[in-house]
């Protein structure tokens, strides 16, 4: 595969991860994502490995209605390693009701190809209240 078909493929999992974040399929989150990705956030400890990432998606799941905005700044393909810099914004409500909750900030992913297919291995998410 080359750069250009690896940065398509990189896309490709970014609006897959969307689709199915929206969808709350857990499953096709998890074929997305390294047995032992890592994901930093602020405020908490890292969640680490598959099994904390599925414990952590079903403590919310069904609880909000999450919409998702992503805005590629890199893409940068380097063997069997890439990393992607964009800018998220994320806006959920409570089903229960409730106040629009608003996060936006930058993330920086760095993706491992497994088995020749992109998958996330480290994810850092910058996001942080946003009134606007």
């Amino acid at each position: 595969m080359n750069a250009s078909n690896d940065e398509q493929a990189i896309r490709e999992l970014y609006a897959n991860w969307r689709k199915a974040t929206m969808a709350e399929d857990l499953p096709t989150v998890l074929n997305l994502i390294a047995d032992d990705a890592v994901f930093y956030v602020p405020g908490q400890s890292p969640i680490r490995g598959k099994k904390e990432f599925e414990t952590m998606f079903n403590a919310t799941r069904g609880r909000f209605q999450v919409e998702a905005m992503s805005e590629f700044e890199e893409i940068a393909v380097h063997g069997d390693w890439a990393h992607v810099a964009s800018r998220l914004a994320v806006h959920m409500k409570s089903k229960s009701g409730g106040e629009m909750q608003s996060r936006a900030g930058h993330t920086l992913t760095i993706l491992r190809k497994e088995r020749g297919k992109w998958v996330v291995a480290r994810d850092a998410n910058l996001l942080a209240p946003d009134p606007g």
